[in-house]
Protein backbone atom coordinates (compact mmCIF):
# COMPACT_ATOMS: atom_id res chain seq x y z
CA UNK A 1 0.00 0.00 0.00
CA UNK A 2 3.19 2.00 0.92
CA UNK A 3 4.45 1.82 -2.46
CA UNK A 4 1.32 2.09 -4.26
CA UNK A 5 0.83 5.45 -2.85
CA UNK A 6 4.26 6.68 -3.34
CA UNK A 7 4.31 6.04 -6.89
CA UNK A 8 1.10 7.67 -7.29
CA UNK A 9 2.98 10.90 -5.61
CA UNK A 10 5.71 10.01 -8.07
CA UNK A 11 3.54 10.22 -10.56
CA UNK A 12 1.05 13.81 -9.38
CA UNK A 13 4.61 15.29 -9.56
CA UNK A 14 5.82 14.16 -13.04
CA UNK A 15 2.62 14.83 -14.96
CA UNK A 16 2.78 18.32 -15.04
CA UNK A 17 6.76 18.58 -15.83
CA UNK A 18 5.81 16.05 -18.94
CA UNK A 19 2.97 18.56 -19.76
CA UNK A 20 5.22 21.53 -19.65
CA UNK A 21 7.80 19.69 -21.62
CA UNK A 22 5.21 18.82 -24.45
CA UNK A 23 4.33 22.65 -24.49
CA UNK A 24 8.40 23.44 -25.21
CA UNK A 25 8.58 20.99 -27.95
CA UNK A 26 5.26 22.11 -29.80
CA UNK A 27 6.75 26.00 -29.62
CA UNK A 28 9.76 24.67 -30.54
CA UNK A 29 8.93 23.16 -33.39
CA UNK A 30 6.61 26.27 -34.01
CA UNK A 31 9.54 28.78 -33.82
CA UNK A 32 11.57 26.63 -36.24
CA UNK A 33 8.54 26.42 -39.03
CA UNK A 34 8.24 30.13 -38.21
CA UNK A 35 12.19 30.28 -39.12
CA UNK A 36 11.88 28.32 -42.32
CA UNK A 37 8.44 31.10 -43.88
CA UNK A 38 10.73 33.58 -42.94
CA UNK A 39 13.94 32.69 -44.74
CA UNK A 40 12.12 31.51 -47.78
CA UNK A 41 9.86 34.92 -48.03
CA UNK A 42 13.50 37.11 -47.73
CA UNK A 43 14.72 34.81 -50.31
CA UNK A 44 10.97 34.79 -52.77
CA UNK A 45 11.46 38.97 -52.14
CA UNK A 46 14.80 38.73 -53.64
CA UNK A 47 13.62 36.71 -56.30
CA UNK A 48 10.61 38.68 -57.28
CA UNK A 49 12.65 41.94 -57.12
CA UNK A 50 15.72 40.37 -59.26
CA UNK A 51 13.13 39.05 -61.65
CA UNK A 52 10.87 42.32 -61.87
CA UNK A 53 14.44 44.71 -62.27
CA UNK A 54 15.30 42.23 -65.37
CA UNK A 55 12.14 42.54 -67.11
CA UNK A 56 12.37 43.38 -70.47
CA UNK A 57 10.21 44.58 -73.92
CA UNK A 58 10.71 44.93 -77.36
CA UNK A 59 10.61 48.72 -78.11
CA UNK A 60 10.24 50.06 -81.46
CA UNK A 61 13.57 51.19 -83.12
CA UNK A 62 15.70 48.22 -81.65
CA UNK A 63 15.70 50.08 -78.54
CA UNK A 64 15.00 48.47 -74.93
CA UNK A 65 13.89 49.83 -72.05
CA UNK A 66 14.14 48.11 -68.96
CA UNK A 67 10.48 48.03 -66.83
CA UNK A 68 10.60 49.54 -63.29
CA UNK A 69 11.29 47.49 -60.12
CA UNK A 70 8.42 45.91 -58.57
CA UNK A 71 8.28 46.41 -54.99
CA UNK A 72 8.09 43.14 -52.66
CA UNK A 73 4.91 41.64 -52.34
CA UNK A 74 3.66 41.29 -49.28
CA UNK A 75 3.84 38.10 -46.97
CA UNK A 76 -0.18 37.20 -47.03
CA UNK A 77 0.57 36.11 -50.79
CA UNK A 78 2.77 33.72 -50.09
CA UNK A 79 1.00 31.94 -47.30
CA UNK A 80 -0.26 28.94 -48.68
CA UNK A 81 -2.33 26.05 -46.96
CA UNK A 82 0.33 23.76 -49.06
CA UNK A 83 2.87 25.96 -48.07
CA UNK A 84 5.34 23.62 -46.59
CA UNK A 85 5.15 21.44 -49.34
CA UNK A 86 6.25 23.79 -52.33
CA UNK A 87 8.74 25.12 -50.20
CA UNK A 88 10.90 21.59 -50.00
CA UNK A 89 10.99 22.07 -53.95
CA UNK A 90 14.14 23.60 -56.13
CA UNK A 91 13.14 27.01 -57.87
CA UNK A 92 13.73 25.00 -61.37
CA UNK A 93 10.81 22.64 -60.07
CA UNK A 94 8.80 25.58 -58.98
CA UNK A 95 8.75 27.31 -62.43
CA UNK A 96 8.63 24.28 -63.81
CA UNK A 97 5.49 23.43 -61.85
CA UNK A 98 4.04 27.05 -62.63
CA UNK A 99 4.07 25.70 -66.54
CA UNK A 100 2.12 22.36 -65.56
CA UNK A 101 -0.50 24.59 -64.16
CA UNK A 102 -0.54 26.87 -66.97
CA UNK A 103 -1.27 23.82 -69.11
CA UNK A 104 -3.99 22.68 -66.64
CA UNK A 105 -5.78 25.70 -66.47
CA UNK A 106 -5.95 25.81 -70.60
CA UNK A 107 -6.79 22.54 -70.70
CA UNK A 108 -10.00 23.51 -68.56
CA UNK A 109 -10.58 26.51 -70.55
CA UNK A 110 -11.12 24.00 -73.22
CA UNK A 111 -12.42 20.86 -72.42
CA UNK A 112 -15.41 23.04 -70.89
CA UNK A 113 -15.91 25.39 -74.38
CA UNK A 114 -15.65 21.95 -76.52
CA UNK A 115 -18.32 20.41 -74.04
CA UNK A 116 -20.84 23.29 -74.96
CA UNK A 117 -19.84 23.35 -78.77
CA UNK A 118 -20.50 20.07 -79.05
CA UNK A 119 -23.92 19.67 -77.43
CA UNK A 120 -25.00 23.60 -78.40
CA UNK A 121 -23.07 24.76 -80.86
CA UNK A 122 -20.30 27.22 -81.28
CA UNK A 123 -23.08 30.35 -80.85
CA UNK A 124 -23.87 29.06 -77.37
CA UNK A 125 -20.05 28.46 -76.54
CA UNK A 126 -19.28 31.71 -77.73
CA UNK A 127 -21.65 33.45 -75.34
CA UNK A 128 -20.75 31.43 -72.10
CA UNK A 129 -17.13 32.26 -73.36
CA UNK A 130 -17.94 35.84 -73.50
CA UNK A 131 -19.25 36.02 -70.37
CA UNK A 132 -16.88 33.84 -68.17
CA UNK A 133 -13.51 36.37 -69.95
CA UNK A 134 -15.54 39.33 -68.60
CA UNK A 135 -15.57 38.13 -65.08
CA UNK A 136 -11.98 37.08 -65.39
CA UNK A 137 -9.91 38.85 -67.11
CA UNK A 138 -11.00 41.37 -64.74
CA UNK A 139 -9.96 39.44 -61.65
CA UNK A 140 -6.71 38.57 -63.36
CA UNK A 141 -5.53 41.81 -63.78
CA UNK A 142 -6.69 42.75 -60.23
CA UNK A 143 -4.05 40.18 -58.56
CA UNK A 144 -1.29 40.44 -60.87
CA UNK A 145 -1.70 43.94 -60.08
CA UNK A 146 -1.42 43.75 -56.16
CA UNK A 147 1.61 41.27 -56.67
CA UNK A 148 3.65 43.73 -59.04
CA UNK A 149 2.49 46.64 -56.26
CA UNK A 150 1.60 48.94 -59.35
CA UNK A 151 0.56 52.45 -59.41
CA UNK A 152 -3.89 52.76 -59.59
CA UNK A 153 -2.52 54.41 -62.70
CA UNK A 154 0.53 51.64 -64.33
CA UNK A 155 0.24 52.92 -67.70
CA UNK A 156 1.70 51.11 -70.90
CA UNK A 157 4.67 49.70 -69.01
CA UNK A 158 2.35 48.59 -65.69
CA UNK A 159 0.35 46.88 -68.28
CA UNK A 160 3.31 45.23 -69.98
CA UNK A 161 4.69 44.15 -66.80
CA UNK A 162 0.52 42.29 -66.16
CA UNK A 163 0.84 40.85 -69.77
CA UNK A 164 3.89 39.00 -68.89
CA UNK A 165 2.37 37.82 -65.98
CA UNK A 166 -0.18 35.86 -67.25
CA UNK A 167 -1.08 32.54 -67.26
CA UNK A 168 -1.26 32.81 -71.42
CA UNK A 169 2.62 33.76 -70.79
CA UNK A 170 3.81 30.72 -69.88
CA UNK A 171 2.37 28.90 -72.82
CA UNK A 172 2.17 31.14 -75.70
CA UNK A 173 5.05 32.79 -77.21
CA UNK A 174 4.36 37.05 -77.62
CA UNK A 175 6.20 40.11 -78.78
CA UNK A 176 5.15 43.86 -77.13
CA UNK A 177 6.31 47.05 -79.11
CA UNK A 178 5.94 50.54 -77.26
CA UNK A 179 6.06 53.40 -79.52
CA UNK A 180 5.18 56.51 -77.92
CA UNK A 181 1.45 56.28 -75.84
CA UNK A 182 0.71 52.83 -77.51
CA UNK A 183 1.32 49.65 -76.90
CA UNK A 184 1.18 46.51 -80.01
CA UNK A 185 0.51 42.91 -78.67
CA UNK A 186 1.61 40.69 -80.68
CA UNK A 187 0.12 36.71 -80.15
CA UNK A 188 3.22 34.63 -82.30
CA UNK A 189 2.04 31.51 -81.53
CA UNK A 190 -1.18 30.69 -79.81
CA UNK A 191 -1.39 27.30 -78.07
CA UNK A 192 -5.58 27.09 -78.53
CA UNK A 193 -5.63 27.84 -82.33
CA UNK A 194 -2.55 24.56 -82.50
CA UNK A 195 -4.51 22.42 -80.83
CA UNK A 196 -7.79 22.64 -82.70
CA UNK A 197 -5.86 22.38 -85.94
CA UNK A 198 -4.05 19.43 -84.96
CA UNK A 199 -7.46 17.61 -83.60
CA UNK A 200 -8.89 18.82 -87.12
CA UNK A 201 -11.24 21.33 -85.71
CA UNK A 202 -12.10 25.08 -86.94
CA UNK A 203 -9.84 27.90 -85.81
CA UNK A 204 -11.59 29.17 -82.52
CA UNK A 205 -13.26 32.37 -83.70
CA UNK A 206 -11.83 34.86 -80.61
CA UNK A 207 -11.89 38.52 -81.83
CA UNK A 208 -15.08 38.80 -80.18
CA UNK A 209 -13.82 37.19 -76.41
CA UNK A 210 -10.79 38.53 -77.04
CA UNK A 211 -11.72 42.69 -77.51
CA UNK A 212 -13.44 41.37 -73.77
CA UNK A 213 -10.62 39.75 -72.95
CA UNK A 214 -7.82 42.56 -73.62
CA UNK A 215 -9.87 45.73 -73.24
CA UNK A 216 -10.90 44.51 -69.40
CA UNK A 217 -7.35 43.38 -68.46
CA UNK A 218 -5.93 47.00 -69.64
CA UNK A 219 -9.47 48.83 -67.90
CA UNK A 220 -8.29 46.81 -64.64
CA UNK A 221 -4.70 48.52 -65.02
CA UNK A 222 -5.23 51.26 -65.98
CA UNK A 223 -8.68 52.78 -66.92
CA UNK A 224 -7.25 55.17 -69.48
CA UNK A 225 -6.11 52.48 -71.56
CA UNK A 226 -8.38 51.80 -74.60
CA UNK A 227 -8.01 48.47 -76.60
CA UNK A 228 -8.23 47.60 -80.66
CA UNK A 229 -8.27 44.45 -82.02
CA UNK A 230 -5.32 44.84 -85.47
CA UNK A 231 -5.87 41.37 -86.31
CA UNK A 232 -7.53 38.17 -84.70
CA UNK A 233 -9.73 34.73 -86.33
CA UNK A 234 -11.75 34.91 -87.85
CA UNK A 235 -10.96 38.89 -89.12
CA UNK A 236 -7.45 38.52 -89.69
CA UNK A 237 -5.05 41.06 -91.32
CA UNK A 238 -1.59 40.11 -90.24
CA UNK A 239 -1.50 36.14 -91.38
CA UNK A 240 2.25 36.31 -89.82
CA UNK A 241 0.60 36.37 -86.04
CA UNK A 242 -2.62 34.41 -84.23
CA UNK A 243 -4.01 37.84 -83.27
CA UNK A 244 -2.55 41.69 -82.86
CA UNK A 245 -4.03 43.73 -80.10
CA UNK A 246 -3.12 48.12 -80.14
CA UNK A 247 -3.33 49.54 -76.36
CA UNK A 248 -3.55 53.38 -76.55
CA UNK A 249 -3.13 55.43 -73.74
CA UNK A 250 -5.27 58.25 -72.86
CA UNK A 251 -3.50 61.10 -71.33
CA UNK A 252 -6.26 64.00 -71.68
Amino acid sequence: MFRQISLMRAVSRLAPLCYKAARFVKLYADVRRFSARAAALRDSRGVAERSAGALKFRHHGGARRVLPRARAFAPEVLVLENYENLARFSKEQLIELVGIYAKNWLAMDGVWFQSVERRDGMEAAMYHDAEAWRRFTVIEAKRIKEFLRLPERAGLEGLASALRLRFYANLNEDELVIEGDTLVYTMVKCRVQTARERKGMPFHPCRPVGSIEYAGFARTIDDRISCRCLSCYPDVTDASCCCKWEFTLERG
